[in-house]
């Protein structure tokens, strides 16, 4: 949840952030790109590590890297320190390759195969609300660039090898920007830390006895030695045609999702004017919520009808409408239609993750769900750009 709340607290305040760092827009979407980048670059070697040491290592180096980057970001509150920003976020990003891939591993580790569809759902439920607590908490803390622009000026600044056009921000309120964004930093180092200390000290690998048939099946072949390796688990990944239709569609599907989230605040600035950042917020809010409930509904069609190709069909399909409603609410400036749009693309569009992960655990099995996971993962990272 943490980590999710780092890849978009940055992007949902766009223009205040140009501002108060005085870069331009590129390097604050950089904030969130870097998740992506990182996850392409890293995801090989971190579901290696993840099927050679198991959960619970991995998990700590991830919480590790989580509370590490976020501490980073506690000392880049000063103006001129965007740079620290970018290398406590590229921590931070890192650490999702031992994060973002846990919930379809940890389901099917922990819970009977009744219970698998739902545990992945939950899990993926924990990401999405932090991204929506990310699309709300930063917004509400900044002050409205409207009450600053009546006595601003226009200046031309040079920045990261950039020129901006960026407005002065009166000292009052670069004064109350600098307070919020330290609140902000301080509040996510210390919850991510006791998280670190808590999985450090409680967290165990894997049940004693296993939960499901699968899980004992598992068990014996690595207790006979029998275990494919890292490698040639992931060229038997390439080489199931199912697999790779479901590695290119699910790509398509949630790399819009992830596109949208980077530069939602942007269009709506853009086209409504700055004074609607908090509603941009909101427009996130509605759509990762919503995202929530399909979640866990759709998880529970899953598990109750077991109909994974249909109900696939289904939500791509409600995503596209979704989209293009969306679209068009924005061309017209209607904010309530784009509410409307917003709930039903969140619903559907991120309603879909964890059917993407069941449904790749399905097709993929026995290969180690880490690894199907992460590179499902990689295809919405690359399909983003």
């Amino acid at each position: 949840m943490s980590n999710a709340f780092h890849w978009i607290e940055y992007a949902i305040i766009e223009n205040i952030i140009t501002k108060y760092f005085n870069i331009s827009t590129f390097w604050v979407n950089c904030t969130s790109t870097i998740y992506m980048f990182s996850y392409i670059i890293g995801i090989i070697p971190a579901t290696f590590l993840l099927d050679r040491y198991g959960l619970r290592n991995c998990l700590i180096i991830g919480s590790f890297l989580n509370a590490f980057g976020s501490s980073i970001k506690c000392f880049a509150i000063e103006r001129t320190r965007f740079w620290l920003v970018m290398i406590g976020q590229t921590s931070v990003a890192i650490a999702q390759l031992y994060i973002l891939n846990i919930p379809p591993l940890l389901a099917a580790t922990w819970f009977p195969s009744s219970e698998v569809t739902r545990a992945t759902a939950y899990g993926v439920f924990g990401n999405q609300v932090g991204i929506a607590i990310g699309f709300v908490i930063p917004p509400l803390l900044m002050p409205n660039l409207d009450d600053n622009s009546k006595n601003s000026s226009t200046i031309t600044v040079e920045s990261l090898n950039s020129t901006v056009e960026a407005e002065k921000i009166s000292p009052e309120l670069m004064t109350e920007v600098e307070r919020n964004l330290m609140i902000l930093s301080i509040a996510l180092a210390l919850m991510t830390t006791i998280i670190f200390i808590l999985i450090v000290i409680f967290f165990k690998d894997r049940p004693e006895i296993p939960p499901s048939h699968a899980q004992v099946l598992l068990r014996n072949i690595e207790s006979s030695e029998t275990k494919k390796s890292y490698w040639e688990s992931f060229i038997l990944l390439f080489r199931n045609i199912n697999f790779i239709l479901l590695f290119i569609s699910y790509g398509l599907n949630t790399g819009v999702f992830y596109a949208l989230s980077t530069v939602l605040s942007q269009m709506i600035t853009r086209e409504l004017g700055e004074n609607f950042l908090v509603q941009a917020g909101y427009l996130g809010l509605s759509i990762t919520l919503s995202g929530i409930f399909g979640s866990v509904i759709c998880g529970h069609v899953l598990e109750w009808s077991g109909k994974f190709k249909l109900i696939t069909t289904i939500l791509y399909i409600f995503s596209l409408i979704g989209t293009i409603a969306f679209a068009i609410s924005l061309h017209f400036n209607s904010m309530e239609f784009l509410f409307v749009s917003s709930t039903l693309l969140g619903f559907f569009m991120t309603g879909y993750l964890p059917i993407g992960f069941e449904f790749v655990a399905e097709i993929s099995y026995p290969q180690p769900e880490g690894t199907s996971a992460g590179l499902l993962n990689a295809s919405a990272q690359v399909d983003l750009f």
